[in-house]
């Protein structure tokens, strides 16, 4: 009895051995690499709108400043328009909270995101930098400086930007009244809301007489305008229709490129489209005019040139 209550143990410890031997649904090394395998997933980080490759033209504007429902993209390139103001509406990015995309058209140069009470700076545009955001910090004509996506500062297109110069008001002032060149500037004012409708340059407007009295028919008028605020300082006039003349000092030329012309004797007034912001008034004079081919320089306009900054 002894021997075969042996014999039936011996044969159980050998089933049993037999079974622990046997090779479970996955092995060692599948159970190990099914593991390695999940464990390096969980580290793939999912891919996100701002890590998308986005085609050349496509731009995208995350809004941290505005309380936006809607955002607009206007955009030009140097010496074309391209769209009125306020530009084309941006398509809302899905799942992500005030962030606009939109594909800009071929030959784009300055895009700006604006809605329509509010602006960035005129942003120049080529494609290096697609993704944008607008910070806090404002120019001295209002507009909001923007940095890319990841923080880094963005090219702005420079029309502005307070020189913290002080123009010699009454120098100038002075040097007006004694102008004896035969084309001047009789009256200059600022309008507000002079245009029914806004673009981006607002709706103010810098107007001017102008009386020739040279005898000549003239045209290819060249005008220098300054700008300051309340405390005389020199600022930025914002408008298209100007080009630097100092962009250190901020002092403009206008006219060359209107094609104004003036028959002897007469009067014309302009008036020029610009965002007023804090300017309160414009110093102004002719520099040249252009009459029977010839370019006739005003000698006071250098002087005055001179003499804006407050010594």
């Amino acid at each position: 009895m002894k021997k075969v209550l042996s014999c039936i143990l011996v044969m159980s410890f050998a089933v049993f051995m037999a079974a622990c031997e046997q090779p479970s649904s996955g092995s060692d090394s599948e159970n190990s690499t099914a593991s390695e395998q999940a464990a390096a997933a969980s580290t793939i980080k999912p891919a996100t709108k701002d890590e998308t490759k986005l085609s050349p033209n496509t731009v995208v504007f995350k809004d941290t400043q505005w309380d936006s429902t809607n955002m607009y993209v206007y955009y030009w390139a140097k010496d074309k328009t391209m769209i009125s103001w306020p530009g084309q509406l941006m398509d809302k990015v899905s799942g992500e909270e005030k962030t606009y995309t939109y594909d800009l058209p071929d030959g784009v140069e300055y895009i700006i995101f604006n809605i329509d009470t509010k602006q960035t700076r005129d942003i120049s545009f080529d494609g290096s930098v697609q993704r944008f955001q607008n910070t806090s910090e404002i120019d001295v004509d209002k507009s909001y400086y923007v940095e890319s996506m990841d923080g880094v500062s963005v090219k702005t297109n420079e029309i502005g930007g307070s020189s913290e110069q002080i123009v010699d008001v009454d120098k100038l002032k002075e040097i007006e009244v004694d102008d004896t060149f035969d084309v001047q500037v009789t009256n200059k004012e600022i309008k507000k809301d002079y245009y029914d409708t806004i673009n981006k340059y607002g709706k103010d407007a810098l107007t001017f007489e102008i009386q020739n009295n040279s005898g000549k028919t003239v045209s290819d008028l060249d005008m220098y305008v300054v700008a300051y605020n309340a405390d005389n300082v020199i600022m930025p006039i914002k408008t298209k229709k100007f080009k630097a003349n100092n962009i250190d000092f901020l002092i403009y030329s206008f006219g060359s490129e209107e094609n104004v012309s003036i028959d002897t004797g007469e009067t014309e007034n302009l008036a020029v489209r610009f965002s007023q912001g804090d300017i309160v008034g414009v110093r102004c004079i002719i520099n040249s005019y252009v009459a029977d081919g010839k370019t006739y320089e005003n000698s006071s306009a250098k002087e005055w040139l001179s003499k804006v900054i407050k010594s």
